[in-house]
């Protein structure tokens, strides 16, 4: 069955798109907070229009919607890549179904939320029960190809699958990520699998770095934050607050 929560459009103050960033500098959270979106760029609305052919793709019931629906799609590269993601999703689906014993549970382009101020948009996930077991897909489309993006150890998509799990009381247990970027070199796809329990520690672990981070924006409110929260790395070019970064002019 999918459910029927509805999509979150409104950005979270600690998204799982940025956790990365969050989890490795305590000050990245305070600098962005009150900065406004920057401008879209035209590689951000081709993966925003991709997204919502595949939202809809998913969502269709029957092949005359699908038909009509990649008709609308006047890039061919973009067609392309739309409907094979949509037969990635449906042949993981039931090969994951086969297996599986009583209600299952599947989110499509829906909000999952690990607190009030950390939470995003899944853009599949599949929950069931399996060999007694609780599982759970989690599934993120991504249509960029400058950055090629791994599953391993993925931030976003482990906060994605502590969300989850949030929603159904911890109870999963196992958990398939995988990420979906078909315009990179390689595989189409990636896929981790986390160690047992791992993703309930990454979701304790998130929350008490929001809490650490809260705890730093009270004491500084006028952003004088000290050095010692601060950490410079790759991390930083993802960072919307890297031009008001003391320690990027610095490192400069």
């Amino acid at each position: 069955m999918t459910t029927k929560t509805e999509p979150e459009k409104k950005h979270a103050v600690y998204a799982p798109s940025s956790m990365k960033i969050i989890m490795e500098c305590e000050a990245a959270p305070v600098l962005w907070a009150d900065l406004p979106d920057g401008p879209t760029s035209e590689y951000a609305a081709e993966g925003t229009l991709a997204h919502s052919y595949v939202e809809r793709m998913l969502k269709s019931q029957t092949q005359k919607e699908r038909t009509a629906i990649l008709k609308e799609i006047t890039d061919e590269e973009m067609r392309k890549h739309v409907q094979d993601f949509y037969t990635f999703i449906q042949k993981m689906r039931e090969n994951f179904l086969s297996k599986a014993k009583g209600k299952w549970f599947e989110f499509i382009e829906q909000k999952v939320e690990l607190s009030q101020d950390c939470y995003g948009t899944l853009d599949y996930g599949l929950v069931a029960v399996r060999n007694g077991v609780a599982e759970a897909i989690i599934c993120d489309f991504k249509y960029g190809k400058g950055v090629d993006v791994d599953a391993e150890d993925n931030a976003q998509l482990t906060t994605y699958a502590a969300a989850l799990n949030k929603h159904f009381k911890n109870a999963l247990k196992k958990f398939y990520i995988f990420i979906y970027q078909p315009r990179t070199p390689g595989e189409p796809y990636k896929r981790w699998e986390p160690a047992d329990g791992a993703v309930e520690v990454w979701g304790t672990k998130v929350l008490k770095r929001i809490e650490v981070i809260k705890g730093i924006k009270e004491k500084h409110p006028t952003l004088d934050i000290p050095d010692m929260h601060y950490r410079v790395g790759d991390h930083c070019r993802f960072c919307k607050a890297k031009m008001s970064c003391k320690m990027i002019a610095e490192d400069v």
